[in-house]
Formats: structure tokens, sequence, C-alpha cells
């Protein structure tokens, strides 16, 4: 499905880019989008590696209200991770906005409108470091799955290492099922952090394969937390507190073109 198709059908929603124009030049086919920020990897980088708990609650609840939107037009992003993550820029610079189409689909069928059949895949679509344990266990791509990887994403952000990094750069079946065993146990891989992000996975896993998920519910589990830790969601992310920046001095190179392999 063209990336055009699918940003044409989500134009006005929050944290899509805008098209400026879209066509044909000879042979290529040309997407112009709104210019917007850095990726969420490179401020990931920017911060020493790790997010605070506030930045992470703030962006989970925007990214998660991004899906809800994007799910909500019939459309599965399938391929979720950081770099796919771009703030604003100037009075947009506290939005998030989602991009990359390239692997998306619908999970409607367009004969019947109604929700696509659950099936066995022979490969995982996206990158394998965020994929779902179905996607893993190669299961058709759902809404679920989209929002499990979203919850990798958050892990890592927090944890500034996913446990199964490295194995991801292999491609052989036995490393596969390795990591799968690895993302098993929600208890195991959020073990140090606060338990909503248990229970974000415990929630995606308990969703059946074509049931539309919660996403208030999801988005309450953070806004609730937020609250508790007596933070505010304004938008004052880790990147934009410059005594913050400037603390991490020692931070990793920055390489924004650099992504994990799938």
């Amino acid at each position: 499905m063209k990336e055009a198709t699918i940003y044409t059908a989500l134009q006005g929603e929050c944290g899509i880019p805008k098209i400026m124009w879209s066509g044909r030049n000879q042979e290529e086919n040309i997407l112009v989008l709104e210019l917007l920020g850095r990726d969420l990897q490179y401020l990931l980088k920017l911060c020493g590696g790790k997010f605070t708990l506030k930045t992470v609650l703030m962006l989970a609840i925007q990214m998660i209200q991004i899906l809800e939107c994007v799910h909500s037009k019939g459309f599965l992003h399938r391929d979720i991770k950081p770099h796919n993550f771009v703030m604003g820029t100037g009075q947009g610079r506290k939005q998030v906005y989602i991009i990359d189409f390239g692997f998306a689909k619908s999970h409607l069928d367009p004969a019947t409108n109604c929700h696509i059949p659950s099936r066995k895949t022979t490969s995982i679509t996206g990158t394998a470091r965020y994929a779902s344990l179905n996607t893993h266990l190669h299961y058709e791509h759902s809404r679920r799955d989209d929002l499990e990887s979203l919850g990798f994403v958050f892990v890592h952000f927090l944890e500034g290492r996913l446990r199964w990094q490295g194995l991801d750069s292999l491609k052989g079946m036995q490393d596969n099922d390795r990591i799968a065993d690895m993302k098993r146990r929600p208890e195991d891989f959020c073990m140090s952090l606060p338990p909503e992000f248990q229970s974000y996975f415990n929630y995606c896993r308990s969703l059946e394969f074509d049931q539309q998920p919660d996403y208030k519910f999801l988005m309450n589990l953070f806004l609730d937390l937020l609250g508790q830790r007596g933070f505010q969601n304004d938008g004052n992310f880790d990147w934009v507190d410059l005594g913050y920046v400037k603390r991490r001095t020692q931070a990793p190179p920055i390489n924004p073109g650099a992504g994990p392999s799938t």
C-alpha cells in the first residue's frame, strides 16, 4: 500500500505529518511532508541513552493516542520503533508525530469491512527488537501487536537497553526463538519499572486478535502514574531542559541514521 494513500487518509489527525505535495516525477513516486524535528532515537542518545520517568510517561500518552488514530482509520503501522516517532518544531515542538508507513497495512478486509482473519506468517514484519511476542511466533499482526511493540519502546527509553539487544541483529530461527523466550514474561523485563508497565503488557497480551483495544485505559495507566509521582504533563521533556542535557556530557556520539537491525 502506498504511503501517500495512508498519509492522505490520516490527514487532520493528531500526530500525523501534513502532506505538502505528492505525485510522480518521471519514474519516481514523491511524497513531501512538513518539516519536523528529531526522531526519538536521536533525542534518546542526546540525553545519555535514557529518559526520565516523567518524559517517558508524557511520550507514552501521546504515542498511544496516535496509534488509536491510526487504528481507527483501519491501518496497522507494523514497524513501531523510536526512529519512527519524531517531535514537531516551533509551536508544535511538544507534539509527537509518527512517520514511515512502509510496512503498514489495513486490518480491515476491503470487501467486507470486517477485521482480517488470523493466520500464520513465514517471517517477522518490522524490527525484531520491538516486535511483539505473537509476531515472533509468526502470527498475523493486529492492533494489539502495534501496542505491545510500543511498550517495548517505553522499556527501552527507561532502561536504556532491552535485554535481547544483540540477538536481534542475527537472522537464525534459533535466535528468534531466544528473543521470544526473553519477551514471554513481562514480570522479568519490567522488574525494575513501576508496576503500570507490566500492567500495560498484561493488558495487550490479554486482547484477542481482532479485539479493539481500550486505548483510554492504557493512557490512564500513565496519566494516573504521572499524578501519583507529582509530575505535570507540561511537555517539558528531558531534551528541552538545558540543565539536564548539560549534565549528560558523556552521551555517546549521535548518529541519527543508525537503527537496529531488522
